[in-house]
């Protein structure tokens, strides 16, 4: 396999959030093992963000040399409106039309995205390049039929999923592609998830550590931030729970409700709610991290980085979320009167051991090395006649 083949990450939000920051970090880490790669991303989006990991790798000069901040001065300050005056008078996605002619520029081989297989259509046909469309959520797998993004499918040579649960998602309504009239692309399950945890270093300290728990994700209704919000409430009126604070960190539709909720502890002191950007130095100080999320935790950014911090972890018995528990947590069953007999009994006993044990199981389960092999498939697919 060609190393040298140039894969090219399109990152085109407005924002940078979780799958964002992993597509950097996996350049970043290609660079770091002599691959060819390149990130386009809105100058906007860039500038905007402080997180501390894209931050630790623009550091790199040689690296940052190969991020290319795509944007109009004019149109980065109206990029709402800008963006839909482009797609529903022209048809076209600004950012994409202004990313072409970098591509062409840098001989990219390849375009790694997970941006809308409609809109991608620009770069098939200005470019001879292989297109790799990333399905990174559930949610992602399920528009993709509701809004018939199924009949734009010859726009990708690769369907890439970051888990079995997103994939199975998908194949579900598959019979609504006609394979007899189209070439399919490739289908891909990642083997494990990408993590590569550069802002966190090795210098954890079970000493330095408080009675904290966090639940940390998309305040989205499958991610049932309001069970653990009512797991919460009960904490904080159990002596059990004294020494204990809360934390529940996310934005989105459940936001409001979990506010609501949790007003009079907020006010107390006991419960920190809302969004932040840079969760790490809170990882490093808590002992105990919820991922609650349905159909399956896995492959969770935010539980990687948790157990990478020492973290004792808690998910639900779906998917396989069963993946990161290995004497280090607990798996359960969706039953909030359970839950919190067994939280009960996870806070009364020594945690020291499942914070260490989480931090091994990051070395054991979670080599970026192995996901190499994921990204080779698709390389040596580049390089392949099969792709022409």
């Amino acid at each position: 396999m060609n190393k040298r083949k140039h894969l090219t990450f399109l990152i085109a939000s407005r924002k940078f959030s979780g799958y964002e920051v992993r597509y950097l970090k996996l350049a970043y880490y290609l660079f770091k093992n002599g691959y060819n790669v390149s990130v386009l991303v809105k100058k906007v989006a860039l500038a905007k963000t402080n997180k501390i990991a894209v931050r630790k790798i623009l550091d790199d000069s040689e690296f940052e040399s190969r991020v290319y901040k795509i944007g109009i001065p004019y149109i980065d300050a109206f990029q709402k409106p800008a963006s839909f005056l482009f797609r529903h008078l022209f048809g076209i996605d600004l950012f994409l039309l202004l990313c072409i002619k970098t591509l062409q520029e840098i001989k990219a081989d390849a375009v790694y995205t997970n941006k809308a297989l409609p809109f991608l259509k620009i770069i098939k046909d200005k470019l001879q390049i292989l297109v790799v469309k990333d399905f990174t959520s559930p949610e992602s797998a399920e528009q993709f039929y509701i809004k018939n993004h199924q009949d734009h499918i010859e726009n990708a040579d690769f369907l890439v999923f970051v888990s079995e649960t997103v994939r199975d998602r998908f194949d579900k309504n598959i019979d609504k592609i006609n394979t007899q009239s189209i070439k399919m692309p490739m289908l891909v399950t990642a083997p494990i998830p990408f993590f590569y945890p550069i802002e966190i270093g090795d210098n954890i300290q079970y000493e330095n550590k408080e009675n904290i728990m966090i639940f940390a994700h998309r305040l989205l209704a499958r991610k049932n931030p309001v069970l653990f919000a009512r797991l919460v409430k009960r904490m904080c009126v159990d002596p059990s729970f004294d020494t204990w604070k809360f934390c529940l960190f996310g934005s989105g539709e459940k936001e409001k409700e979990v506010k609501e909720m949790l007003n009079k502890e907020v006010s107390d002191g006991r419960v920190e709610v809302g969004y932040r950007e840079n969760l790490i130095s809170y990882l490093k100080k808590s002992k105990i991290f919820f991922s609650l999320i349905e159909p399956n935790s896995f492959p969770s950014q935010s539980v990687m980085e948790a157990m990478a911090c020492g973290n004792a972890i808690v998910v639900l018995n779906t998917g396989q979320s069963d993946f990161f528990v290995d004497g280090n947590g607990l798996v359960l069953e969706k039953n909030e009167d359970l839950i919190y007999r067994e939280i009960e009994k996870l806070a009364r006993s020594s945690l020291k051991p499942a914070c260490e044990r989480s931090i091994n199981l990051v070395h054991e389960r979670l080599s970026p090395d192995e996901y190499l092999k994921y990204i080779n498939e698709i390389l040596y697919y580049a390089n392949s006649d099969q792709a022409r």
